[in-house]
């Protein structure tokens, strides 16, 4: 029940953040996209983890390095608290 309350705190949060993260015009496809992702990461688990156990590795290890790769990834994310909310795509040259 850990794990489950956990991840739902982990998924509100993520919400709120992508919620800030996309310009107006774009949110939408932001939150679809996020939805896909999960949805496959979501499907393609119990290959990971059968894979895992075909080779001797411990399942927990595939998980570990995707997260340790997000949490890379999400430490180039620029900072948007306190400041506005775009409502355009604006093209960076």
């Amino acid at each position: 029940m850990l794990a489950r309350f956990v991840l739902c705190c982990f998924w509100s949060i993520f919400n709120v953040y992508v919620a800030e993260l996309y310009p107006t015009e774009v949110r939408s496809i932001g939150f679809g996209w996020t939805s896909v992702v999960g949805m496959v990461g979501s499907a393609i688990s119990p290959f990971v983890k059968t894979i895992a156990g075909s080779v001797n590795m411990n399942s927990w290890f595939p998980p570990a390095i995707f997260g340790i790769i997000a949490w890379i990834f999400t430490c180039c994310l620029s900072e948007t608290f306190g400041l506005p909310l775009k409502d355009t795509i604006e093209e960076r040259i």
